[in-house]
């Protein structure tokens, strides 16, 4: 039995949206799938109507990515069998949008002065209402002819020490007590 318990769609950094994801994996026989998108679950509406309404073989497991800080080092961790209607996960999935929103806005500030003008609006129309990531400032750069490849892209711009890289200012997690 083929499983995928780790996913992204277009409501993140992902390149099919949920409909098309869910679709694909029946294509693939995947029987069970997690969509995993970057702090939100803006896909799963969209996945759950598509199985139910085209009666597609795959039980879809309701999942989110977050982003988080532990240790000062960005580390995700990935939530299934989410309750998404959870009061604390609708704040929280809140707090990490505006969270996304500024480092997206600085990683612009910083590329622009760059000399790379118009990142933030590139990115933000590649993502397209979705939850703007890292992978969007690279795409728009690489459509911009500015790298030749997404992994070029990182590795010039968008890593540490690199002039459009950001901490994430994610949830910070506690270390276990020993």
């Amino acid at each position: 039995m083929k499983i995928d318990l780790h996913s992204h769609t277009t409501a993140s950094d992902g390149r099919m949206s949920p409909a098309e994801l869910v679709e694909r994996a029946v294509t693939f026989d995947v029987k069970v799938l997690a969509i995993t998108d970057h702090d939100t679950v803006a896909g799963l509406a969209e996945a759950h109507q598509t199985i139910k309404e085209k009666e597609l073989p795959v039980h879809l497991i309701d999942g989110i990515e977050i982003s988080t800080l532990w240790s000062n080092k960005d580390i995700h961790v990935v939530g299934l069998n989410i309750d998404v209607n959870h009061p604390e996960l609708i704040a929280l999935i809140e707090e990490q949008a505006k969270r996304r929103d500024a480092r997206a806005r600085k990683m612009a500030e910083r590329l622009e002065k760059a000399g790379y003008v118009g990142a933030l609006e590139g990115a933000m129309a590649l993502a397209d209402g979705g939850s703007l990531t890292r992978a969007h400032f690279g795409k728009w750069l690489v459509d911009q002819g500015h790298a030749k490849t997404m992994q070029a892209v990182f590795k010039k711009f968008l890593t540490r020490n690199n002039i459009g890289y950001v901490h994430q200012n994610g949830v910070q997690l506690k270390k276990p007590l020993r």
